[in-house]
């Protein structure tokens, strides 16, 4: 997340967009579930990320100010793959993070024919909204 919040920034900045087709941010499923979990926003992140290069001086930070616990880290981390049961393995074909083969390239039309048209248009309403 904090590498698609840099190039958010960024298209901002240029004004055009960087992300490639990736979603980030508060309008974005599980960046958001991760900014709540964090107590947070996308406008904290991003003004985090402009002050400091350092990924993990951000991470630090946005943990410290959550005031979450070791534990509550460690049950977020083992509950989100069961929440994502069924997009982490879309988000791996996609990203070339399974080998290759003919269920990766169902999962891979699946996920860029099927799943993520709608998403992405809702994506781009959401942000046109946020961003005016």
């Amino acid at each position: 997340m904090l590498d698609k919040g840099r190039r958010y920034i960024q298209s901002r900045e240029k004004g055009h967009d960087l992300l490639n087709g990736f979603l980030f941010g508060d309008v974005d499923f599980s960046d958001w579930r991760l900014l709540r979990f964090l107590r947070t926003n996308e406008r904290r992140l991003c003004q985090l990320l402009k002050e400091s290069q350092s990924d993990e001086l951000v991470a630090n930070t946005l943990i410290a100010e959550s005031g979450r616990t070791a534990d509550d880290i460690a049950h977020w981390n083992r509950r989100f793959p069961v929440v994502n049961v069924l997009f982490i393995p879309m988000w791996n074909a996609d990203e070339d993070h399974r080998q290759s083969g003919p269920f990766t390239e169902v999962i891979k039309v699946l996920y860029n024919w099927v799943v993520m048209p709608p998403v992405a248009l809702v994506y781009r309403i959401s942000r046109s909204w946020k961003d005016t």
